[in-house]
């Protein structure tokens, strides 16, 4: 991948985790300058990048559903929890 600003900065967005660091609208933001940057590569390293930037997308991507599986498994633990707390007393 080219050392470049738009790419660099798309980076940022991400920690080492594949975590989203910034807000929504920053992450936007640059994507947006990304994508305009993508353009006006020539077909076959755009293709590349594209390639790359694909990748750590579906990284980030499979990061968020693992991280929102935790969430769900531990909402539905406290849950039953305090259920079983209503239904049969303290446990």
């Amino acid at each position: 991948m080219p050392d470049n600003k738009e790419w660099s900065a798309f980076l940022g967005c991400f920690g080492t985790g594949y975590e989203i660091t910034v807000s929504q609208e920053e992450l936007q933001a640059r994507m947006e300058a990304l994508n305009k940057w993508l353009m006006s590569l020539p077909a076959e390293e755009r293709k590349q990048a594209a390639a790359d930037a694909e990748t750590l997308i579906l990284k980030v991507q499979r990061h968020i559903r693992q991280q929102q599986q935790i969430l769900e498994e531990t909402i539905l633990s406290n849950h039953s929890q305090a259920f079983a707390n209503m239904r049969y007393g303290r446990f």
